[in-house]
C-alpha cells in the first residue's frame, strides 16, 4: 500500500498542502468560506483537465441551468431565451477573465488554470436551489454573485502569485474579476433587451 507523507516547508516548518489529506466535502466547504489554502490546493495541486470537465457536468450545468429556471418570470416558455442568457454571461465572463489576466497579469501559461477558476467559482450557484423553497430570489442571487466575485478575485490571486512576490497582485486580481463580472453582467443586460424585442 502506497503512503502519503506530508513535507513540511523549510522556513516556517508548517504542512505544505494539508489538503492532500482532507476529504472533498471538507476541501469544499473550505473553499466556499473563501479560505487561500483551500483555493491554492484546489487551484494548484488538484487542477487537472478531468477535474474541470467533470465540475463542469456536475456542477457548473446545472447551476446555469438553475439560475435560467428561477431568472425566468413566464415558467417554461421564458426559459430557452433566460438559458441563453445565462450561459452567454457566463462565456463573456470567462473571455473577460482570460484576456483581462494575459492583459493585466501578463501570465498567459496559468490560463488553464484560470478557466478552471472561472469554473469553480460557479459552485455557489448551487446555492439557488433554496430559491425553490424559500420564494426569496433577488437577495439570494445577490448574495451568490457577490460570493462568486470574491471567490474569483481569490483564484486569480491564488493563480498570480504562484511562484511570485504578492505586491500589487493582488489588488490587479480583484480588479480583473470585478471588470470581468461587471463586462459580463453588461453583457447580460445587453442580451436581455435584444431578447425581449423578440418575445
Amino acid at each position: 500500500m502506497g503512503s502519503i507523507r506530508m513535507s513540511r516547508c523549510c522556513e516556517c516548518k508548517q504542512l505544505v498542502d494539508k489538503y492532500l489529506e482532507f476529504d472533498s466535502v471538507l476541501l469544499w466547504t473550505d473553499i466556499s468560506l473563501m479560505k487561500v489554502q483551500a483555493w491554492r490546493h484546489a487551484l494548484l495541486n488538484a487542477l487537472t483537465t478531468k477535474y474541470v470537465v467533470a465540475f463542469c457536468l456536475q456542477i457548473l450545468v446545472p447551476s446555469l441551468l438553475l439560475e435560467a429556471y428561477i431568472s425566468a418570470p413566464g415558467g417554461s416558455s421564458q426559459f430557452s431565451l433566460r438559458a441563453i442568457e445565462v450561459v452567454s454571461e457566463f462565456c463573456i465572463f470567462i473571455l473577460a477573465v482570460v484576456l483581462l489576466t494575459a492583459i493585466f497579469l501578463c501570465d498567459l501559461e496559468r490560463l488553464p488554470r484560470v478557466i478552471g477558476a472561472c469554473v469553480m467559482t460557479s459552485f455557489p450557484k448551487l446555492l439557488l436551489f433554496l430559491t425553490i423553497v424559500w420564494n426569496s430570489a433577488s437577495s439570494l442571487l445577490w448574495f451568490v454573485r457577490v460570493h462568486s466575485l470574491i471567490s474569483m478575485a481569490i483564484a486569480l490571486y491564488v493563480i498570480s502569485t504562484y511562484g511570485k512576490k504578492p505586491g500589487t497582485l493582488a489588488l490587479k486580481a480583484i480588479s480583473v474579476a470585478f471588470v470581468s463580472t461587471t463586462l459580463a453582467t453588461a453583457f447580460k443586460m445587453w442580451l436581455t433587451s435584444k431578447l425581449n424585442t423578440f418575445v
